[in-house]
């Protein structure tokens, strides 16, 4: 096969394949890449956006994709009803703009490693303690690879419409700018709301009511409690105690080495305890990154032998047991 031809195949496959085949092989590839991705949390959150964040129940990994998949069809569908001079069947666009998609499934295989979770994980707790140079590399090398499916997925959605639409030339890019735009924010919005609800559930399962359920008050009252008991671990120099203690979220993204490398490399040096107050614990149902759930981040002062005024970032995580545990930690 020519050079021609291959690239032809790459990023123009729909002269060869329009209609129901490409609608199927789009739909199966949009739901692999969605089912991939519900093991590293990354969402399709956008018709553009690819985001490794809060974990939710598979169908919303499954139904992001097809969200995604249907603003841009339906979007470009009445776009190209008002441009196109010609008349276009509806299932060779909707056909197209569905495979067009099948780049995301490289995307999800490529943040599948530990090493970009955990990497991941390394960058939301504030860069704090020594880089894994070869977490760092597979991060990096993954990041890589999502830019460069990106912009082949916006090609294939540009040609898909071109194609199937026959339209061509600046109306083609005008019009196709304008439609990918529009159907990034409406997917966002729907999106955003549905993930809203999903968070929102454990936070409402948790607020006070008339039937004297726990207030949010005594919620970040336990996670203190439970902060403190974990401090005085990293205290007393028990960073792997410190660790067997930490939530199964925060185990799965920082090894037990790594986590008392980073301690004895940041915390130790700062020398005993002189004083901790705590300055304010805030109860959230969601952080970047992390897992949809309860947390408190909860901040103290803290004087230590070696440093007079320092911050303590300690963000404890309600588990499934109802037991608060450490899932993340850092010093300013």
């Amino acid at each position: 096969m020519s050079a021609k031809k291959i690239g032809t195949a790459i990023f123009n496959p729909f002269i060869y394949i329009a209609g129901w085949p490409a609608l199927l092989i789009g739909l199966v590839t949009i739901l692999v890449a969605g089912y991939l991705g519900s093991f590293s949390n990354t969402h399709f959150d956008g018709v553009l956006d690819t985001h490794s964040g809060a974990s939710a129940p598979p169908w919303f990994f499954l139904s992001a994709g097809i969200i995604d998949w249907l603003c841009m069809g339906v979007l470009l569908f009445i776009i190209g009803k008002i441009s196109s001079k010609t008349s276009f069947r509806s299932i060779d666009l909707f056909g197209t703009q569905a495979m067009a998609r099948y780049p995301t499934l490289f995307i999800a295989l490529a943040t599948l490693p530990a090493g970009y979770l955990r990497f991941s994980h390394y960058l939301m707790q504030g860069a704090a303690g020594p880089v894994n140079v070869v977490d760092a590399l597979i991060f990096g090398a993954a990041v890589l690879v999502i830019l460069l499916c990106l912009g082949w997925m916006i090609t294939l959605m540009y040609k898909g419409y071109s194609v199937s639409c026959n339209v061509k030339g600046g109306k083609a890019a005008g019009t196709f700018v304008g439609g990918i735009i529009m159907a990034e924010i409406i997917s966002k919005v729907v999106l955003l709301a549905l993930m809203s609800t999903l968070v929102n559930a454990p936070a409402q399962a948790a607020s006070p009511s008339n039937e004297g359920t726990s207030s949010t008050e005594q919620i970040e009252a336990s996670a203190v409690k439970a902060a403190e008991k974990t401090l005085n671990l990293i205290d007393g120099k028990q960073y792997a105690e410190s660790w067997n203690e930490s939530a199964g979220f925060f185990k799965k993204a920082v090894k037990k080495n790594q986590w008392v490398a980073a301690m004895q490399q940041s915390r130790k040096p700062l020398g005993q305890l002189i004083s901790r107050e705590l300055l304010s614990a805030k109860y959230m149902t969601q952080l970047p990154n992390a897992p949809a759930g309860e947390y408190v981040v909860i901040q103290f002062k803290t004087s230590f032998e070696n440093k007079k005024d320092a911050i303590e970032t300690f963000t404890p995580m309600c588990e499934q047991d109802g037991v608060w545990r450490m899932s993340g930690y850092f010093i300013k």
